[in-house]
């Protein structure tokens, strides 16, 4: 029998006829203090009955692998068995002279190096990795299975492995600190792999399980080590005083170890990351976090690899037979995903109400209400989701059996709604299953979301979340609703920008211009900046200074400068110079700041539109009480002269410097006109011809001209080096490549010059002499002249224009010949150079290969060849395999051949989130008269449908109905029973 004995030991006892006899066992695993270190290496030098003396002469005769002695002296082993604390290598000695067995060894030093990071920093509630509960980290719980308990049996996923796998990463990233973002479906096994991959690689590293965004920010200030910051579905932490770039690289930076491992789904992904359209940009901060990140993307099913893996596995766990021969995915098939699907389905005939409920959290996530959903918010929201009898036959606790049936668990595992809170013994609202979520993101991507989801929305969320969600309806052209979500969006102070912008938009185009007067005088800039273009277009000048006012008064705001600029120009168009004069001729000296900015523009522009009306008695006025813009309008009046005398003194007084200023640069321009002004180096800039450096080499410049170009300027230098061109001077020219930063500017033309010149000796031993400029010159050269000989000889040297000349000469099977030859002399080859060889070579069987490893070259190649020959087959099966450019091209095919139904059926089956071709399968939809698919995009939120349905009726001259739905949009509740 055994027994548990102290800090990492345990004890056996085996009769032998006799006393019994005991043997202590000490247990690495236990270990997790110097303190339990110290006991455990001293129950083991016991165990072995040996003396700190005989320990030491023992020591004496290991040498270690470079033949050296060995060392432990006692007092060095008696400081260690009494603190804990030592050296890695007195550990390994006392290990040996103990006799443990190497295989042994890596669990005594996983224990000294968590004895030795016991008291790193690190926030309170971490945990060792090792000691982590999965199922806290996000891990989904099993379906059940006789004798089955705990997690199934874990089946190792490709992406962990090889030098580009999940391992090797994290690696390399517990030197200095990584952010591994693994992307992929609900239920695909994103968070298992990262457990898992964590606890094999780095199981002896903290772990930290933030609750918000707040306590990673705090870790910014406790400079943690040695730390695994776990942030499952990342999306929970951004938002409203969300997880900040900034936060990001306080944490990963200053070199320390903490690793983030997190994970999203490819939706989000997708939506985060994609480039605004139209300036609108409400992702700027999440599409910067995961920028820093290293994305790797899990695919929702096993390859044959991983299923191999899998069918060994399951003779050792039934949960995985029953994975295996489930039609749904083996991940998604053990987080009971299809019980959940179908028990979701079926109540939509067995609990209406329990269907509704799970209906509408189901598109309050997609429409972007982050979970938890309070009771309040899911019993208004599923009104819309009961018809007439439902809601008139439902009884008084309708709500609470729905919530029953909902938060039942399917096979004991999982529920369609999850009750969730931050405090104990209270429930703040419920998740929808996630796996639920994603199925329904993609199965109801274009359902109608009722008005009864966004008045929930209005009537329960903060304002940062209706303005969220507000886009959301913006996008579907629910105007009535966006309004209602942005104003409770603006409704807080300090004045929020989500939504300002498309509320202006709305209330513009239905003409609400005492409303936007009202949000104008809150403080809203695009309210200010509408209501400027109205009192400028009607000529209301007055109230346009009176916005100037309130940009005024806005913090960090260049509103005012720009609207007075705006202000001016018009009135200048409009030969307003009574309004120009009354601001010109306010006092500056009694004018804050920013005031004499306006005053000092408005003098600009009166002066400009007095020498227009030729008003040259009241230029002269002004002229005489300072107005330098009015003396500068003089000089075209005939007055040049005097104006230059008057300037050159203001220049050279004591006046302000704004007047100094002002008097130099309209100095400058009249010296320059006169051509009096003096040459200087710093007067070449990059609108300066090559031709003009003539001018400054007869001021004797060129060669200062040259200097400023050897220090670095990039500009300079090519207007020299073109200019020695154009001048024949070649000799001058091979200086200045041979300088120092030559090879910026000149090496490109001199290598031009040589080859247009025949002087192809010096370009090649310029090429010789690893002249990147003179190979590329040199490489067309021998293309033009059909030297294929020393064309072999730079591919040999793996040079890539000589292997595309090569090919361009009909010598592509040459050029992978000489491609493969390298290879197995260990050169590692391009492979976009590979794929654009082989589809050139139409060798379709390697070609293949690449595509299918995810090269695009090659999947382009694959399609141009498949789309040339017509094979439609090939190329739907690789479009559905998510093949883009054959998905691209078999689109084109179809709409070619007018079978524009099978191709719009392609687009919806392939299209995702933000992809590329969304645009032009709104097209193919506008042009094929599908006007309720393309309704269906609108409902769906899809980027640009709202604009392509308008459009599509514009085109039809149906302007009436057009110009209705452009102005005040659509109403959901209209189309629930159609």
């Amino acid at each position: 029998m055994s027994g548990h004995y102290g800090f990492g030991a345990s004890v056996d006892t085996v009769p032998s006829g006799g006393p019994v006899r005991m043997t202590v066992v000490p247990d690495p695993a236990q270990v997790e203090s110097p303190h339990d270190l110290a006991i455990a290496l001293d129950i083991l030098r016991k165990s072995k009955d040996l003396s700190l003396r005989q320990l030491e002469d023992r020591a004496k005769q290991m040498p270690d692998a470079a033949g050296r002695v060995r060392s432990l002296p006692r007092s060095t082993l008696s400081d260690a068995l009494r603190t804990g604390q030592m050296s890695k290598e007195t550990l390994v000695t006392l290990l040996l002279t103990c006799g443990v067995p190497a295989a042994e060894h890596e669990a005594w030093l996983s224990a000294w190096e968590r004895a030795r990071t016991s008291d790193v920093r690190r926030p309170s509630s971490a945990v060792r990795v090792r000691h982590a509960n999965a199922r806290l980290l996000g891990v989904h719980s099993s379906i059940a299975a006789p004798g089955e308990t705990g997690l199934p049996l874990y089946v190792d996923r490709d992406v962990e492995r090889g030098d580009d796998g999940i391992h090797e990463w994290l690696r390399q990233s517990a030197q200095h600190g990584g952010f591994l973002l693994l992307v992929g479906g609900s239920c695909v096994g994103k968070t298992r792999t990262a457990y898992e991959a964590a606890l094999k690689v780095l199981p002896d590293w903290w772990l930290f399980h933030p609750r918000d965004a707040s306590e990673i920010r705090a870790l910014t200030e406790a400079s943690p080590t040695r730390l695994v910051l776990w942030l499952d579905e990342l999306q929970r932490y951004f938002g409203s005083d969300g997880l900040d770039a900034g936060t990001v690289r306080a944490v990963l930076g200053h070199h320390r170890s903490v690793v983030i491992i997190s994970s999203i789904w490819p939706g989000r992904f997708g939506t985060y990351t994609a480039l605004p359209k139209d300036g609108q940009d409400p992702f700027t901060e999440e599409r910067e976090i995961i920028n820093l990140s290293h994305t790797i993307r899990l695919k929702p099913d096993f390859s044959r690899s991983e299923r191999r893996r899998a069918i060994a596995a399951a003779d050792r766990d039934r949960r995985l037979r029953v994975a295996l021969r489930a039609e749904l995915g083996v991940t998604q098939t053990l987080a009971a995903g299809q019980q959940l699907l179908g028990r979701w389905e079926d109540a939509a005939v067995d609990n209406p109400y329990a269907w509704a409920v799970v209906t509408a959290a189901l598109d309050a996530v997609r429409i972007g209400v982050p979970p938890p959903l309070t009771p309040e918010f899911l019993q208004k929201a599923a009104i819309g989701y009961c018809n007439p009898r439902h809601r008139a036959e439902a009884s008084d606790d309708w709500f609470d059996q729905a919530i029953a049936h909902a938060t039942t668990q399917v096979d004991g595992t999982a529920s369609l709604l999850t009750a969730s809170s931050s405090q104990m013994a209270r429930r703040a609202g419920y998740e929808p299953a996630d796996f639920l979520v994603d199925r329904a993101t993609r199965s109801r991507r274009t359902a109608l979301v009722p008005g009864s989801v966004w008045k929930a929305v209005i009537d329960t969320c903060n304002a940062y979340v209706c303005g969220l969600v507000g886009d959301g309806a913006y996008a579907r052209l629910f105007y009535t609703h966006a309004e209602q979500l942005y104003r409770r969006s603006l409704s807080e102070e300090p004045p929020g920008a989500v939504g300002a912008d498309a509320l202006v938009g709305i209330l513009a185009r239905q003409r609400r211009v005492a409303e936007i007067e009202d949000l104008a005088r809150q403080g809203h800039p695009e309210a200010l900046d509408e209501m400027l273009r109205i009192y400028l277009s009607a000529g209301e000048f007055g109230k346009a200074w009176g916005l100037v006012e309130v940009w005024e008064r806005l913090p960090g705001s260049f509103g005012a400068d720009l609207a007075t600029t705006e202000i001016l120009d018009e009135l200048v168009a409009r030969d307003r110079d009574d309004e120009l004069r009354a601001v010109a001729d306010l006092d500056l000296e009694s004018s804050w700041p920013m005031r004499m900015g306006t005053i000092r523009k408005a003098r600009k522009a009166l002066a400009g539109l007095l020498a227009r009306q030729e008003k040259v008695d009241e230029l002269g006025e002004r002229a005489e009480s300072g107005d330098l813009h009015a003396l500068r309008h003089l000089a075209d009046f005939g007055c040049e002269d005097t104006v230059v005398e008057v300037l050159n003194s203001v220049v050279h007084s004591d006046g302000t410097s704004y007047d100094v200023s002002i008097a130099q640069e309209y100095l400058s321009e009249l010296l320059e006109r006169r051509g009096e002004t003096e040459l200087s180096v710093w007067d070449v800039h990059l609108e300066t011809e090559p031709s003009e450096i003539a001018r400054f080499e007869q001021n004797g410049l060129l060669d200062a001209l040259r200097s400023r170009a050897d220090q670095g300027d990039v500009y300079v230098g090519r207007k020299i080096a073109a200019y020695l061109v154009e001048q024949g001077r070649l000799n001058e020219l091979r200086e200045l490549a041979d300088g120092p930063v030559g090879f910026l500017y000149a090496t490109a033309p001199l290598a031009d010059a040589l080859a247009e010149q025949g002087l192809h000796a010096e370009l090649r031993a310029r090429a010789e002499g690893g002249d990147h400029d003179a190979i590329a010159r040199l490489i067309e050269a021998l293309a033009d002249q059909g030297q294929t000989s020393e064309l072999r000889q730079w591919a040999l040297r793996g040079n890539t224009s000589a292997f595309m000349r090569l090919s361009d000469l009909g010598l592509t099977a040459e050029a992978l010949a000489i491609m493969r030859s390298r290879a197995q002399e260990g050169s590692a080859p391009d492979p976009g150079l590979i794929a654009t060889l082989l589809t050139r070579a139409e060798q379709l069987e390697e070609l293949d290969v690449l595509a299918k490893r995810g090269n695009r070259t090659a999947q382009e190649g694959m399609a141009d060849i498949l789309g040339a020959r017509e094979d439609r087959d090939q190329l739907r099966m690789r479009a559905l395999a998510g093949e883009q450019p054959s998905r691209d091209r078999l689109v084109e095919l179809l709409v070619e051949r007018g079978e524009t139904e099978e191709a719009i059926e392609l687009v919806e089956m392939t299209k995702g989130e933000w992809d590329a071709v969304t645009d032009y399968y709104l097209e193919l939809l506008a042009s094929h008269n599908q006007s309720d698919q393309l309704l269906l995009e609108v409902f769906g939120g899809t980027p640009g449908a709202g604009s392509a349905y308008v459009n599509y009726w514009k085109k039809q001259r149906r302007l009436e109905r057009a110009h209705h739905i452009e102005v005040y949009g659509l109403d959901p509740d209209d189309y629930l029973d159609a």
